[in-house]
């Protein structure tokens, strides 16, 4: 995958876990400031839970490449969620927004 980020997020880490199960895998990754934090918008309500997100710390690039080639993720951030974007992983329609953090999954059965 030919990843094309802004200059400034190449110093930017971001975690990212693969879980694996027997079925397939799930990964989670999240921009590296918000991980333990919990967010909230009336009833809607999340945790960037270490156990779920806590993985491996890894530039743009590598989240990027891993991101284009899976079938299941979760991610959360500004600066994944809009890299995401812009590289045409996930599109803008499938944001949802928590207390100001976009959120967005990918699940393919």
């Amino acid at each position: 995958m030919n990843v094309k980020t802004i200059p400034e997020m190449s110093i930017k880490q971001f975690y990212i876990k693969i879980h694996k199960q027997p079925d397939g895998q799930v990964v989670a990754a999240c921009d590296k400031e918000i991980l333990g934090k919990t967010f909230s918008n009336g009833n809607l309500k999340i945790t960037i839970s270490e156990q779920f997100y806590k993985g491996e710390l890894k530039q743009i690039n590598e989240v990027l490449d891993i991101l284009s080639r899976c079938d299941n993720f979760n991610i959360a951030g500004n600066y994944i969620v809009n890299e995401a974007i812009n590289n045409k992983i996930i599109s803008k329609e499938s944001i949802l927004i928590i207390e100001s953090i976009p959120i967005a999954m990918k699940l393919i059965i």
